[in-house]
């Protein structure tokens, strides 16, 4: 035949091909274009429009067809093939492969949003003689906790509805029939703690177990009230500063009352309730955490009787070139001075106890300072403070300090050298806070001091001769009195067993003389003018504790003791622990100048680091 027939006939089939190609593909395209459903009509295929799981549990997709060959699910992490790819699989399924019911399940365990959550798909195939060749749905699958997204109330449970996507908060606790009383926080006996939370459920009310038998009026005990040391405080302090709150609950009583703690955020106009029942609340000093706190003490939820401390908490200006902000409120003072129970450790070996006694000790080695082995009463993270005395040109120093909080272990020696144990040797910069592990402590180097501040107390140590202890705990005491918990020569030198609270052996180089008779009869005239230092006014007039106390005067008749002339460091030692002790006491800040001392800062900073342990990057840049 001629070529142009051959041509004329080849552009004829060829347009007949696209013709018929491009009607069965839109069919195709249209179907598998189409949204998620549950059944389309003529195609026969059944699919979750969607569900919804719980991370973590296993779940299964089904896909249904009355007129299928063959079926597939394709998750969403898995590539769905194209639709010619599909055309053309399909027309390769065999004629004599006739549609049926067909149900595919497929399953996936530990279900997890990034793997799981998304779109199924499911492919029904037909078969090479049904119109159309294939069919597809989808089911979107959204991995989420409902429980979690729809928090109930605390006394209420829970109930999600995984096949609907719902929740509800109801009463339905399944509780044992064991008898294991509790006496709730109303002072009311319950069966079983689970029947105390269904209680308090139908009642809308939080009940909790504040001992796990019955309670005192069931077993014939006494009430015994709860002793609290109301709190009205204002507290401005620097960025990054931690600082503990106290609910003013010195003794529990039985039953234990409660503490429940609220904070109002500045700028709010509501109290919201926090989650702690601890009797101390640990803040650090940043944003969002300005405001005003609420402690309230109550016994069998009486509303009555309860008392609440209240503490209002700013940031103070940061300083000058700081990369911090804070907004401390403009009707307040610029200096707000609280007053603080502080110890003292003095050249010569006198210690001014928590409330300003001063005490001569024969000192030799290391003894125990001041420890609390129930801060803030419970029998967790106790605290020990030791210091480790020689002689300096003489006289009785202090050469280091040692702090234990927990599994965390310091220590501050002589020449402002931090050790870690080992060989590890913290390095410091003047004026730069440094955290040590996780102990919750600070320390910086500042004022010519080693400054150590923790969450229950903070310490201060000259590193030469002299050091003090301030106890963080807010709760101002006319007289402080050792609790249970508490030991160490800032309370008393009662041990019981080793003299003066020392620590190891007591023969030997440490042996202690108890006896041995301090030198104040025998003071000169010059010490007395340490008196001198202005005393505490207005708020604090009765405060015998917050005074300055005798210990410094004391101090000074040890370094003259025996005829001995104190040498330009002792006596710059003394009157800068003057200083500071009773800035501390005073809640004041510790700088100051001290006539005894170096006029050039760095004269006394190469002096003091001259009698401690070598150090490759001392703390200060002179």
């Amino acid at each position: 035949e001629s070529s142009g027939i051959n041509a004329e006939y080849g552009e004829v089939m060829m347009v007949l091909f696209l013709f018929c190609s491009l009607m069965v593909t839109s069919v195709v395209v249209a179907q598998h274009d189409a949204p998620a459903h549950h059944h389309q009509e003529g195609l026969h295929l059944e699919i979750c429009k969607k569900k919804y799981v719980k991370p973590g549990d296993d779940f299964d997709i089904s896909c249904a067809s009355d007129s299928g060959v063959r079926t597939t699910i394709y998750p969403p992490i898995e590539e769905l093939p194209s639709d010619m790819e599909l055309f053309e699989a399909s027309l390769l399924i065999s004629g004599n492969e006739r549609p049926e019911r067909t149900i595919q399940i497929n399953e996936w365990v530990n279900a997890n949003k990034e793997e799981h959550e998304g779109w199924y798909t499911c492919v029904v195939q037909h078969g090479s003689n049904h119109d159309p060749l294939y069919s597809t749905g989808q089911c979107e699958v959204i991995i989420v906790d409902l429980c979690a997204e729809n928090p109930c109330p605390d006394h209420m449970i829970c109930e999600a509805d995984y096949d609907e996507g719902t929740t509800e908060c109801t009463c339905n606790f399944d509780c044992s029939s064991d008898f294991e009383p509790v006496c709730d926080n109303y002072c009311d006996i319950q069966w079983n703690e689970c029947e105390m939370r269904k209680e308090g459920c139908k009642e809308g009310v939080h009940r909790e177990a504040i001992l796990n038998q019955m309670c005192p009026k069931e077993l014939g005990e006494p009430i015994i009230k709860p002793q609290i040391n109301q709190q009205d405080m204002t507290i401005i302090e620097e960025y990054g500063v931690l600082v503990t709150l106290h609910s003013g609950l010195m003794v529990a009583g039985h039953p234990p009352a409660q503490v429940y703690w609220s904070f109002m955020a500045e700028g709010e106009t509501e109290f919201l309730d926090l989650e702690t029942r601890d009797h101390t609340l640990p803040i650090t000093l940043g944003q969002g955490v300005e405001g005003v706190y609420h402690a309230k003490v109550m016994l069998c939820m009486d509303e009555s009787t309860a008392v609440t401390s209240v503490y209002r908490v700013y940031l103070a200006p940061p300083p000058s070139g700081s990369p911090f902000t804070a907004s401390p409120p403009t009707d307040e003072p610029a200096e707000i001075k609280i007053p603080a129970h502080t110890c003292s450790v003095f050249p010569g070996g006198v210690i001014s106890d928590f409330n300003s006694q001063g005490h001569y000790y024969d000192l030799a080695c290391t003894h125990v300072l001041a420890a609390d082995l129930m801060p803030g009463g419970e029998f967790y993270n106790p605290w020990f403070i030791y210091g480790t005395f020689d002689q300096e040109d003489g006289k009785t120093a202090l050469m280091s300090m040692t702090f234990y909080l927990g599994r965390n272990i310091f220590e501050v020696q002589r020449g402002w050298l931090v050790h870690m144990g080992g060989s590890e040797k913290m390095r410091f910069e003047e004026g730069v806070p440094r955290t040590i592990g996780e102990s919750g402590c600070v320390v910086t180097f500042a004022e010519w001091h080693m400054n150590v501040r923790c969450p229950h107390f903070t310490a201060h140590y000259d590193g030469l001769m002299a050091g003090h202890i301030t106890l963080k705990e807010l709760v101002i005491q006319e007289v402080r009195v050792k609790s249970v918990g508490e030991m160490g020569l800032c309370f008393d030198n009662q041990s019981g067993r080793r003299p003066n609270w020392q620590v190891g052996r007591t023969t030997g180089r440490c042996a202690v003389e108890v006896g041995k008779p301090s030198c104040q009869d025998d003071m000169p005239d010059s010490c007395a003018v340490l008196e001198g230092v202005p005393e505490l006014t207005g708020l604090m007039d009765n405060m015998a504790w917050a005074r300055c106390g005798m210990g410094a005067t004391d101090s000074c008749g040890e370094l003259y003791c025996e005829d001995h002339q104190p040498t330009p460091s002792q006596m710059c030692s003394l009157e800068q622990a003057n200083r500071v002790n009773c800035d501390l006491k005073q809640g004041a800040s510790i700088s100051g100048e001290d006539a005894s001392c170096p006029d050039d800062k760095c004269t006394w900073f190469k002096r003091v680091l001259a009698r401690g342990c070598p150090q490759e990057h001392p703390p200060f840049d002179c």
